[in-house]
């Protein structure tokens, strides 16, 4: 699909209660990321179009080799040279991790895999970040019961 049709597609799940033990500890990136930037994919699901390793959760690193941009400048989405980690048909939603300082830093979301040979592209999140904050604090205010 043309880059310039595609519209991100990104969602904010809220939960009715705190999940037992589990502390989020992935920021959001306000910059946007680059050509060469190394980041690491995380992906679930099968290895190949309807394998039957449906459980497999799989990470790696991958340096960006393209990036799309709005014409604002900022960047709309990014794929992966052919080396190193990829993701596969059915990861859409997982996420492309930023490392620096310790801390990881969500800069991307796969957006979807063609069946065209190329590989996933991701929405890079930093475009988005006003509205992804507006979204988390809105799910955060107390509802009525």
């Amino acid at each position: 699909m043309d880059p310039a049709k595609r519209v991100a597609d990104l969602a904010i799940v809220a939960l009715d209660k705190e999940l037992d033990g589990l502390k989020p500890d992935v920021l959001l990136r306000p910059q946007d990321v680059s050509e060469g930037d190394e980041l690491t994919v995380i992906g679930y699901g099968p290895t190949r179009t309807n394998g039957s390793d449906g459980s497999v959760r799989r990470s790696g690193t991958n340096t960006i080799f393209t990036v799309t941009k709005f014409p604002n400048g900022r960047v709309r989405e990014f794929r992966f040279n052919g080396s190193g980690a990829h993701t596969h048909d059915g990861d859409s939603g997982g996420p492309a991790l930023y490392f620096d300082d310790g801390k990881r830093w969500l800069v991307g979301i796969n957006g979807g895999y063609s069946e065209q040979g190329e590989q996933s592209w991701f929405t890079a999140t930093a475009n988005y970040g006003g509205w992804i904050k507006s979204q988390i604090a809105k799910a955060m205010r107390p509802r009525a019961p």
